[in-house]
């Protein structure tokens, strides 16, 4: 029979906004919160600016730096859901994501690039004109140049087409396969300029 103890509680109902898991110094784990609380960007102990409104999980490593997490919301007619994993001190390299709203259903997973340096230097590069209350042109020119990573992969559909797409190092995407609803299927080649330089047709599956 379990009984209440400092160091076993058991209830059967419990209501919160923000649950922190702590190591026994003191360093943070792991956040499940409401939308209200969920924290910001966080390195190395560091809380940056929140510009999250979503509730769910976030992780964090060993230095309490966000390694990954689980947000989710919706509402008037939009519905979105992500799990991420990040590289170190560094955004999503994959991203598991359903979004549905008025323009409709995309799901799937992405795979990202990000720069072999800490995103601390992006965020603190937007905090100080932030602190100092000016605009938000200033705040796009301090980012302005600074390469933040760049999607490689998806795999998923979108608004009811299957598709796999690869991107080169810059982003752009270069290789696509499709296949839509009715069944028809494509391989498409692209350019530096997005355009199709090779198109092989397969038409209906049926």
């Amino acid at each position: 029979m379990n009984e209440n103890t400092p160091e076993h509680l058991v209830v059967d109902e419990l209501t919160v906004h923000r649950i922190n898991v702590q190591e026994a110094d003191g360093r943070v784990r792991m956040v499940l919160s409401n939308g209200e609380r969920l924290p910001g960007a966080t390195i190395r102990g560091k809380e940056y600016d929140p510009h999250r409104s979503h509730a769910g999980l976030i992780f964090f490593n060993d230095e309490e730096t966000e390694s990954g997490g689980f947000i989710f919301g919706g509402r008037d007619g939009r519905q979105s859901g992500s799990l991420t994993f990040d590289a170190y001190e560094q955004d999503q390299v994959v991203q598991v994501l359903g979004t549905d709203g008025p323009e409709g259903i995309v799901a799937g997973v992405v795979v990202s690039e990000r720069p072999r340096r800490s995103i601390a230097e992006d965020l603190d590069a937007v905090d100080r004109p932030r602190a100092e209350d000016q605009s938000s042109e200033v705040i796009d020119d301090q980012m302005e140049g600074r390469e933040r990573g760049r999607p490689r992969g998806f795999f998923g559909h979108r608004r009811g087409e299957a598709a796999v797409e690869l991107a080169d190092g810059e982003g752009r995407a270069r290789l696509r396969l499709t296949v839509a609803a009715t069944g028809h299927a494509a391989i498409q080649f692209l350019d530096e300029q997005g355009e199709v330089i090779f198109e092989s047709d397969a038409g209906g599956l049926s």
